[in-house]
């Protein structure tokens, strides 16, 4: 069986997953949102603003084993629970800066007259490019990590961030809307041909 998952570049043990987005204004957002992050508006300051809520402080019951020859990073399954965080940040699209600020309670961002908001569309959250940053530090200094306060998870979320300050480097977005609509349509062709 493996001979012929190899001889056919099969790999069932792996999968992906994927959502539609059903905002009937997809693609008029997609096209404005690309466009802002392409060819961002003269003497503008362009940011990409989101939340991540309920960041835990996940504890391990049991110390991190490194990454060993042969052997990848091994970690226990079950944690203890110390509260948690909510993270709001604004990402410089052109800079990289995160500007930011983490609360215990769920508030949200105040109005402002000068601001002209471009929304992404729903269950598309990854045209969001802060959503792109969160990833990143959930990856690098999150998971990874064991906080045994909320106070300690803050810490390292503050300390990440400082460190992203010293030297950002902006994500720099190459996909246009055609592009990506392409993709789109390709992938809801693909299912309406699964016979789904």
């Amino acid at each position: 069986m493996v001979r012929i998952w190899r001889a056919f570049g099969l790999q069932p043990h792996r999968t992906e997953t994927f959502q539609l987005s059903t905002d009937p204004f997809f693609v008029e957002k997609v096209r404005d949102i690309v466009a802002v992050y392409m060819h961002p508006p003269e003497h503008a300051v362009v940011l990409s603003v989101d939340e991540k809520s309920q960041v835990q402080a996940l504890d391990r019951t049991q110390p991190i084993l490194p990454l060993r020859p042969g052997l990848p990073e091994q970690r226990t399954h079950d944690c203890e629970r110390h509260g948690a965080t909510s993270l709001f940040a604004a990402l410089d699209v052109t800079t990289g800066k995160v500007i930011g600020e983490r609360h215990r309670r769920h508030r949200r961002f105040a109005r402002h007259p000068r601001y002209h908001l471009h929304f992404t569309p729903t269950s598309a959250s990854w045209l969001n490019q802060v959503e792109r940053w969160f990833a990143d530090w959930t990856e690098k200094r999150i998971r990874r990590g064991s906080f045994d306060s909320v106070r300690n998870l803050e810490k390292a979320i503050r300390d990440y961030w400082e460190q992203n300050d010293k030297d950002p480097k902006p994500f720099i977005w190459t996909a246009d809307a055609d592009l990506i609509l392409g993709k789109v349509q390709r992938l809801c062709e693909r299912i309406s041909d699964s016979g789904q």
